[in-house]
């Protein structure tokens, strides 16, 4: 979804202080069951889900666009079997990639 989560940086300088505010962020969320309410993010609704969007991490790689934090494969205490996933940030998207011109939905 691009409402909210695109941030253009004017500049090398600001856009590389911008990623790594962003990932400092990132690293501080707490995820976790979403009956929780110290949590910041809860797990994906299924495991077609999941799937989906490890798929966009991944072709959003293949397509050349960095992947500044990378939240595959969070595993979370006493929910392995749940549908997590830790924030993830790319860096260097272009409107011609599918993680830019498609919704990412879990």
């Amino acid at each position: 979804c691009m409402a909210i989560s695109v941030a253009v940086c004017v500049g090398e300088e600001t856009a590389d202080k911008t990623v790594a505010l962003l990932k400092d962020k990132i690293a501080g969320l707490k995820i976790g069951p979403g009956v929780d309410a110290g949590n910041d993010m809860g797990p994906l609704i299924t495991k077609a889900a999941l799937d989906r969007v490890t798929h966009f991490i991944a072709k959003g790689v293949e397509e050349g666009a960095e992947l500044a934090a990378d939240g595959r494969g969070l595993e979370v205490a006493g929910h392995e079997s749940g549908f997590f996933i830790g924030a993830s940030l790319f860096d260097r998207v272009t409107s011609e990639m599918s993680i830019y011109q498609d919704e990412i939905f879990g």
